[in-house]
């Protein structure tokens, strides 16, 4: 699956390649089979999982099954900061507010964000499923 503006948490991303995996699913079907909650929640709590984020997200959910996605993957902060000064694209959520910004090196930074209160901050790297870091 190709870059998109889909982005699903982690844990949602293997939930879905529980299933995906189990199944040799192809991803034209992933709409069909992911949707069925109460026979994936029989099969596994992975399916629970999905019904709960389906119902928060449902548009999210849909859209990403039929589309593709990139997952958010949580980093440390001295892998955002390495990834940063190479340039590349991170996302960081400042822990009290929720805010979320997506920065680079090359690009303005969110108000707030310095090396003074890197602390404050929850890093992300949104990846291909089975990218590397």
């Amino acid at each position: 699956m190709g870059k998109t503006k889909h982005i699903l948490p982690k844990d949602i991303d293997t939930a879905i390649m529980y299933f995906v995996n189990i199944h040799n699913i192809e991803p034209e079907e992933y709409y069909k089979f992911l949707i069925n909650f109460e026979s994936l929640s029989e099969e596994s709590g992975y399916g629970d999982i999905l019904y709960s984020y389906y119902v928060n997200n449902p548009i999210k959910y849909v859209a990403a099954l039929k589309d593709g996605w990139q997952v958010e993957t949580p980093i440390t902060l001295q892998k955002g900061l390495e990834l940063f000064l190479k340039g590349k694209d991170v996302v960081i959520m400042h822990r009290k507010t929720g805010a979320r910004f997506n920065v680079n090196k090359s690009g303005k930074q969110p108000e707030g964000f310095s090396l003074v209160n890197l602390d404050d901050w929850k890093w992300f790297v949104n990846t291909d499923q089975n990218e590397d870091i």
